[in-house]
């Protein structure tokens, strides 16, 4: 670029002639390509702000980030665990590689994108080259994605898929935002406006407004189940409260276990007081008895010897 000298204005014969002519048409497919230029140029800033020092931010700024860099590597993953946690975590210098495939499908789900456990990298490589992501991924380096190899290329989309989520208000920590239908609905129909589709207009707006009557009829339907479930909840805790207490309840079958248990042993000592007097009895018996079989043979012995 020449410095000095002042600015260069156009040719006379190069500028618009009309109003018209120097205000181009919005067309479609800007509008489509609106977030993803939005968010190139978003990761390319935040990329470079954080990693370089403040004395070198007027230099070198339409230079691609490289995520080869140590430094960069370590801020862009910053980045990353900042949108993810605490549902993922990576972590450094190679993240493992479920970490990085869990990532992956999480950011995948936030820009509700269509997801295929069986063709995931594929449908990631096409989704990547249908947004205009300016970073190349191979089905190999999605395979293996915690290799140094592949490291550095999936760590570039991992932060370009962040920025997207950022640039179009998504947080894992505010999930379905209806500011976001909103805000899409109104850019629609301005854009609608500008290309003078009335049609369009009049169909998103009644496309809108059953959209959002259906939401509300389901808002209201989910607060009488909540408030049913809640009275549900609350009658069953009075009953918890005004009932006996589990502790007190068992203390109760505790001491009716030890009162059988003494009744049961008081049985056991009568029956042993009476086997011991039954044994008693039974002794003098035998004694009794012995003695009488002595007697007959000791007359006999007597008239023997007279």
């Amino acid at each position: 670029m020449r410095r000095g000298g002042g600015r260069r204005f156009p040719k006379p014969s190069l500028a618009p002639s009309t109003a018209s002519e120097a205000t181009p048409a919005l067309d479609a497919s800007v509008i489509r390509n609106l977030d993803s230029a939005f968010s190139r140029r978003d990761s390319d800033a935040a990329s470079l702000c954080s990693s370089r020092p403040a004395s070198t931010a007027g230099a070198g700024v339409g230079a691609a980030p490289n995520f080869s860099d140590r430094p960069m590597q370590v801020a862009a993953l910053r980045v990353v665990n900042g949108f993810l946690a605490p549902g993922v975590t990576l972590r450094g210098p190679l993240p493992a590689a479920r970490d990085i495939q869990a990532a992956l499908r999480l950011l995948v789900d936030r820009l509700q994108l269509a997801r295929n456990d069986a063709t995931f990298e594929d449908d990631l490589i096409q989704d990547l080259r249908l947004l205009g992501c300016p970073y190349k991924v191979t089905r190999s380096a999605l395979k293996a994605p915690g290799t140094p190899h592949s490291w550095p290329v999936v760590l570039s989309v991992l932060h370009w898929l962040t920025t997207l989520c950022y640039a179009q208000g998504d947080d894992l920590d505010a999930q379905g935002d209806p500011s976001n239908d909103l805000l899409l609905y109104t850019t629609q129909g301005y854009s609608h406006f500008l290309l003078g589709d009335d049609d369009a207009v009049v169909a998103l707006d009644e496309e809108y407004t059953c959209k959002a009557r259906m939401t509300g009829e389901a808002s209201v339907a989910t607060v009488s189940a909540l408030e049913k479930e809640a009275e549900e909840l609350e009658t069953e805790v009075n009953k918890l409260i005004s009932g006996p207490s589990r502790f007190g309840a068992l203390e109760s079958e505790k001491e009716a276990f030890i009162a059988d248990i003494l009744k049961f042993k008081a049985v056991v000592d009568a029956w042993k007081t009476k086997i011991n007097e039954r044994e008693h009895v039974l002794g003098n018996l035998e004694k009794e008895l012995r003695q009488k079989c002595r007697t007959p043979s000791a007359l006999l012995l007597k008239f023997r010897i007279y």
